[in-house]
């Protein structure tokens, strides 16, 4: 958090916010809106492919709270075609018959599952072909880590 105690309104909470993710996360651009109806303040929160949603909430967390004008966040995470068919191409090392995207930037509109496969060390699929790609995106391309059962 920039200062010791929480911002008065929601829009200083949301410049904050922005501030913080900016400086936490330099290359990743943050678009931090607020939001305000009836009993209710919140702000929501966007950005392309960088820190995942859990790296985010670490950042905004210290802004919500009894004191907080700031009744909730939201965020939307969103992964770019670059980055969903290099995940893509991962899969299809290991599933070659694998596709989500078409070449073309398409969804593929098969309805099939993806089944489970390893890779990195990490275990995917078993529900949507989606989940499984946004995984694989995030752990292996956007920010590696090492799976639990890699040597």
């Amino acid at each position: 958090m920039t200062t010791d105690t929480l911002p008065a309104t929601v829009k200083d909470a949301a410049a904050a916010i922005r501030a913080d993710l900016r400086a936490v996360f330099p290359g990743t651009r943050f678009s931090v809106r607020k939001g305000t109806g009836i009993n209710s303040a919140w702000i929501d929160v966007t950005w392309t492919d960088g820190p995942n949603d859990d790296m985010v909430y670490d950042v905004y967390e210290s802004y919500l709270g009894p004191d907080s004008p700031v009744e909730r966040v939201s965020w939307n995470r969103l992964l770019s075609m670059p980055v969903l068919l290099a995940a893509q191409e991962l899969i299809r090392s290991v599933l070659p018959g694998f596709t989500a995207y078409h070449e073309d930037g398409r969804w593929n509109r098969d309805p099939d599952s993806c089944p489970v496969f390893h890779l990195g060390g990490w275990r995917f699929g078993g529900g949507d072909r989606y989940s499984a790609l946004a995984s694989v995106a995030d752990l292996l391309i956007i920010n590696p880590r090492t799976g639990p059962g890699a040597s």
